[in-house]
């Protein structure tokens, strides 16, 4: 499944020669900024999601069967989007502490106009 998958996407077959990490997809974010690296852990029956060579998130799987579900339905583009989400959601910008002032807009009185 995975090297179908791999002929798929990839035009040529998947590298088993490290059943702990092979390769499923290798992109950049949205704004290209980071590399996204995506490898399924046959040995240990769990999924691998690296950004920047940092693991973002591991799903570990009860056993083959159970992983070999999820690898029926995977896409590239899932697999990618789902490293950048956790990747974006650990690196976020800490949101001000302190709410800006703001200043109520001055009420202009109006001035009869005498004829």
């Amino acid at each position: 499944m995975i090297n179908l998958y791999a002929l798929e996407c990839f035009e040529e077959e998947a590298d088993f020669s490290d059943l702990t990490a092979v390769p499923l997809a290798y992109s950049t974010t949205g704004d290209g900024e980071h590399s996204i690296q995506v490898d399924v852990d046959l040995e240990h029956c769990r999924m691998l999601y690296a950004v920047d060579n940092e693991a973002v998130a591991q799903i570990q799987y009860a056993d083959l069967g159970d992983m070999n579900e999820f690898l029926v339905n995977m896409t590239f583009d899932e697999l990618v989007a789902f490293a950048e989400h956790k990747y974006a959601a650990q690196h976020k910008e800490p949101e001000q502490t302190q709410e800006p002032q703001l200043t109520p807009p001055t009420v202009k009185k109006k001035t009869r106009q005498h004829r």
